[in-house]
């Protein structure tokens, strides 16, 4: 099952946050949980291993429309001097989480009157509360298109060769040298940020090292420690 909900990530982030640059972070921020919602009533009331399966994809997928909206928005809030620890901040609640959870989940099976379908709605109902957060507390945060207006204060949202900037009277470039700004619109910055991003090599570098960490850390944890508690405790 554990599979079944990476896989609805891993299909839909790209997508979504092709979404978000295009029609916004908030529509994401209510989506995503409205879905998970659903995947996981699915997931409560599922007959059999493959209905199970496809509801933790649907979960997968809600997960990834509400993470993409919700990093895009983190990374349109803050500012080139606490973007770092803004976004780390946000990492570190998500793996408190992901810590915290199974535990948390245990315990609710566990508890008296409970059963071991209990976690997902336990689940269900959160998402149903972050998602009715989103639709009266979040705002829209999408970067709109800037002119050249001695009126317009600088702006993050102002681009010069596709990365946001936020002095637009000039860009230091390697050692010293200044290049004039250009002012685009957000989609036309960010279609050029992506094509250099994609021919980088660092970039692939740290895709390949979180897969890898990923990969041991999720088969570790979902697959090789149940069994071993399995034949270790008689679990």
């Amino acid at each position: 099952t554990m599979s079944a909900f990476a896989a609805g990530r891993l299909l839909f982030n790209l997508p979504c946050g092709m979404f978000a640059d295009t029609y916004g972070r908030r529509p994401l921020m209510i989506a995503g949980p409205a879905v998970t919602t659903i995947g996981m009533l699915w997931s409560y009331t599922s007959g059999g291993l493959g209905e199970l399966l496809a509801a933790r994809a649907v979960a997968g997928i809600g997960s990834s429309m509400f993470m993409s909206g919700a990093t895009a928005m983190l990374a349109d809030l803050s500012t080139h001097g606490n973007r770092a620890r803004i976004l780390g901040a946000n990492q570190a609640a998500v793996l408190a989480g992901a810590a915290a959870g199974p535990a948390l989940g245990g315990a609710i099976a566990g508890a008296e009157g409970m059963s071991i379908r209990s976690p997902f709605l336990a689940v269900a109902g959160l998402s149903s509360l972050a998602m009715t957060h989103s639709y009266f507390k979040v705002s829209e945060t999408r970067p709109m298109a800037t002119a050249v207006d001695d009126t317009v204060k600088p702006s993050k949202h102002w681009y010069c060769d596709g990365h946001p900037i936020e002095n637009p009277s000039e860009v230091l470039e390697g050692e010293g040298v200044v290049k004039p700004v250009v002012v685009a619109d957000a989609s036309t910055a960010q279609d050029a940020a992506m094509g250099r991003l994609v021919k980088s090599v660092d970039f692939w570098s740290v895709c390949g090292l979180n897969a890898a960490l990923f990969f041991s850390g999720a088969g570790g944890r979902g697959t090789l420690l149940p069994i071993l508690a399995y034949q270790a405790l008689d679990l």
